[in-house]
């Protein structure tokens, strides 16, 4: 009998200005039950939330954080290398690129960016839906200024669980961000 998958986010590069997808990454892993214990409010004192957040702060959204948290560093790894792979094709040379992510595909996003191993043959700006900044690792920092080389935009929908948080959309003090006006309404208010 087979599992049952959690989608965990997607990955789309796009030609500029296109709305065909020409890659897409879906990642999915088994469904699995989180015990309860894991879920308690004691495991993400990491996070920074204010007293007004941790009181609405759903067992459902601490679910969804914890299978963030539990994916093995080796997953995102392989992901990123994937991402870099597609980016290094020599269909893609000179290419003027969107890539939009989600979810899990931000972080793949951001390890990749902060990897410093995008390659220069292509004009790439990002749009990263639902990105939970403070739980990406820090050991895919290599090139903390990497980010600075493309445009970035952090977008949360009015209907986000993220975005009534904005403890969950500040990004670790170990990244740093272009100034962009996406970058300002999402982390400026948060602060």
């Amino acid at each position: 009998m087979s599992r049952q998958k959690q989608s965990l986010g997607f990955i789309s590069i796009l030609k500029d200005g296109k709305k065909t997808n020409l890659t897409r990454f879906d990642f999915k892993i088994p469904k699995k039950e989180i015990p309860l214990s894991d879920m308690l409010m004691c495991h993400f004192s990491d996070l920074g939330l204010s007293t007004a957040e941790k009181q609405s702060f759903k067992q459902e959204y601490r679910k969804e954080l914890c299978y963030l948290k539990s994916l093995d560093s080796s997953y995102l790894e392989s992901s990123c290398r994937a991402l870099l792979n597609e980016l290094s094709s020599p269909q893609l040379k000179n290419k003027s690129l969107t890539i939009k992510a989600n979810s899990y595909g931000t972080f793949v996003c951001l390890a990749a960016i902060f990897s410093g191993e995008i390659p220069g043959h292509v004009e790439i700006k990002f749009e990263l839906d639902e990105c939970l900044l403070p739980l990406f690792p820090k050991s895919f920092v290599k090139d903390s200024g990497a980010a600075h080389s493309f445009p970035i935009s952090f977008r949360y929908c009015e209907k986000s669980w993220i975005k009534p948080f904005p403890s969950l959309r500040r990004s670790p003090k170990f990244m740093s961000f272009q100034r962009t006006q996406d970058y300002e309404n999402c982390h400026l208010k948060a602060a």
